[in-house]
C-alpha cells in the first residue's frame, strides 16, 4: 500500500467516523494552543511546562515540580498580558498552575517525545550565532536552532 492509498483510507475513515474526526480535530487544536503557550513562555520554562486545559477563560498549566511552579508563578502577570494578545487566549481570565508528570505515555512506555523549539528561541539562537566570531560556536548555535 503506497502513501496515496493510506491517505485515502485515512480520509475515508475520518469521513465515516464522526467521533474519530472530532477527536483528531480536538487534538490538532490542543497542539496549536499548546504551541502558542510555549511560544509565549520564557524559553527556560518551555521544557518544564505543558497545557492541561483551557476552558471558560481559565488556563491550566502543568509544571514538572514545585521549583518550576514557583518560577512560572513569578511570570504569571506578564504571561497573562502576553497570552491575551494571542489568537487562542483572547478570552483568558486567569492562569492556574498544577504540578504533575510530563507525559503519562512516557511513564508507562519509557518513550520520550521530542518537542519543537519555540519560534522565539530559534530566533534568539540565530541572532546570537550571527554575532559570534568563533566558527565552531556559530555552527553549533545554528545547528541547535534547526532542531
Amino acid at each position: 500500500m503506497n502513501e496515496s492509498d493510506r491517505m485515502r483510507n485515512f480520509t475515508d475513515l475520518m469521513a465515516s467516523n464522526k467521533r474519530l474526526c472530532k477527536l483528531v480535530n480536538n487534538n490538532r487544536l490542543f497542539q496549536k494552543i499548546e504551541s502558542s503557550l510555549h511560544q509565549t513562555l520564557p524559553v527556560f520554562l518551555v521544557a518544564h511546562t505543558g497545557l492541561l486545559a483551557f476552558e471558560n477563560g481559565i488556563l491550566l498549566i502543568r509544571v514538572d515540580n514545585s521549583n518550576w511552579a514557583g518560577k512560572i508563578r513569578f511570570y504569571l502577570p506578564q504571561l497573562t498580558q502576553d497570552l491575551k494578545k494571542t489568537y487562542y487566549f483572547k478570552g483568558l481570565k486567569t492562569i492556574k498552575v498544577k504540578i504533575g508528570p510530563r507525559y503519562v505515555a512516557e511513564i508507562k512506555t519509557g518513550k520520550t517525545r521530542r518537542k519543537a523549539l519555540p519560534i522565539n528561541a530559534k530566533k534568539s539562537l540565530l541572532e546570537t550565532a550571527e554575532s559570534i566570531q568563533d566558527p565552531s560556536l556559530k555552527k553549533a548555535l545554528n545547528s541547535l536552532a534547526r532542531h
